[in-house]
């Protein structure tokens, strides 16, 4: 139990822990045959109306995060060209600066600002704490549409690594627990037993409430009432994106009929997602599909052969489908004992990651705790109504798959297209592929 309190401080085991439980369905490299098949060959089905009417909005989507995660690659000498951002696909948007203060709300900069001794464009280094998150915001010039951009991981940074590899989960309800013992009252979804991956929850919440680096008083005092605000990210960062679009909607939209805490104005919410690993569970997919209309506001762009996307592996037993059959039951027979057994042990996990995050996050409560935080909501009674322990993990979003080549070198002819293993992955290579599913 002290070890896993304490697991937060092993990056090693987290990432054995993240790699083994997507072993199982990572792609060899020999590309199954239905995929390669299909290289170069058309569409399976039409775009949907509404992907269509926003193409230039997810090619300068793709664009933003090509310019968060590409960033490392940039700096390196004689890097390619395709690691740069399109200024074309961009040309109407700039970035937003902030009406107070008139600074470019990027957190980077803003970082960079106040530890002089960082190199603003080195991802290692320009992330704010706990995660070594960073996020940009935009504005289109012509329209009243705003994009903020989640950025995803930095593999040669271990606290941004630890954030994949927290795989427990938490309740999708007043789940977030800050300090340990006190439950926020924040809402991913409302579907029973929704569950979502912890360490993308508490780097979603210090990202939008981080007292100093958050998004989310930028957003309420920037992106106007009426305005439409798009969520969006690469990797991490797009599991991130989905988890915001869930609680801003929830926020803005209570199921009783209360007004937010958060003093959010009425914005319209969308997010395009590139290559997202599982956010949540089956429930909180289903929750999602509902927030986002169906997948009509909420569209996650897959490479056929990008194995981050099948991660975290699913893990679900019988009686996690016949859950709620189950609880009608006296709970003597063989499955629910079997559930009620696995789910002890799931739970003890999860309760024990959970501990960590949250004695983490309380030790930067200085920086953490802000206005959002104060009497009844940062005192108030709002446990979950059950503990997590689910694994049924599933994408989140209305899924578009874009058929990759199984040969890297077909997007670009570069020398470590072949020997890196997650070239696949890249945002370059997403965009290559974007590209050609808009032709």
């Amino acid at each position: 139990m002290i070890l896993l309190h304490r697991i937060y401080s092993y990056p090693i085991l987290f990432i054995g822990l993240a790699l083994c439980t997507g072993c199982a369905e990572m792609p060899t490299k020999s590309s199954p045959e239905f995929f390669s098949a299909y290289n170069g060959h058309g569409e399976f089905a039409s775009k949907p109306k509404s992907l269509k009417e926003s193409q230039d909005d997810v090619l300068a989507m793709i664009e933003f995060c090509v310019d968060l995660d590409s960033e490392d690659d940039r700096e390196l000498d004689g890097a390619p060209n395709f690691y740069s951002v399109r200024k074309n696909a961009i040309k109407d948007l700039e970035p937003v600066k902030d009406r107070e203060t008139v600074e470019t709300l990027d957190s980077r900069s803003l970082y960079a600002k106040d530890h002089g001794n960082i190199n603003r464009h080195d991802p290692t280094q320009n992330g704010f704490p706990s995660f070594n998150n960073a996020w940009t915001l935009w504005h289109n010039k012509k329209t009243n549409q705003y994009a903020l951009a989640f950025r995803g991981t930095v593999i040669k940074n271990w606290k941004s690594v630890a954030e994949d590899a927290l795989v427990a989960t938490i309740p999708a309800k007043n789940g977030v627990e800050i300090p340990r013992g006190n439950f926020l009252p924040l809402t991913f979804a409302e579907i029973p037993r929704a569950e979502i991956h912890s360490g993308f929850a508490y780097a979603v919440v210090q990202s939008l409430f981080d007292a100093k680096y958050g998004a989310l008083p930028y957003l309420v005092r920037n992106v106007p009432k009426g305005s439409t605000l798009i969520l969006t990210g690469h990797s991490q960062g797009a599991a991130l994106a989905t988890l915001a679009h869930a609680l801003l909607f929830h926020t803005l939209h209570p199921i009783d009929g209360g007004k937010n805490p958060f003093g959010i104005p009425e914005w319209t919410l969308r997010s395009y997602v590139f290559a997202q690993p599982r956010p949540g569970n089956v429930q909180f997919a289903l929750d999602f599909a509902r927030v986002s209309n169906q997948g009509e506001t909420a569209y996650v762009f897959q490479n056929t052969h990008d194995p981050v996307t099948m991660v975290p592996e699913t893990h679900a037993l019988v009686a996690d489908a016949l859950a709620d059959a189950l609880a009608e039951t006296d709970g003597d027979g063989p499955i629910n004992l079997a559930e009620t057994g696995f789910n002890a042990i799931r739970g003890w996990i999860a309760r024990s990651l959970q501990d960590g995050l949250s004695d983490k996050i309380e030790r930067s409560k200085s920086r953490f705790i802000t206005e959002y935080w104060k009497g009844e909501i940062l005192t108030g009674n709002y446990k979950p109504e059950r503990e997590a322990g689910s694994q049924s993990y599933m994408p989140a979003g209305n899924v578009i798959g874009l058929v990759g080549n199984s040969d890297p070198t077909q997007y670009y002819d570069y020398p470590t297209a072949k020997t890196d293993t997650f070239f696949q992955h890249h945002a370059p290579v997403y965009r290559k592929l974007i590209d050609d599913y808009f032709k």
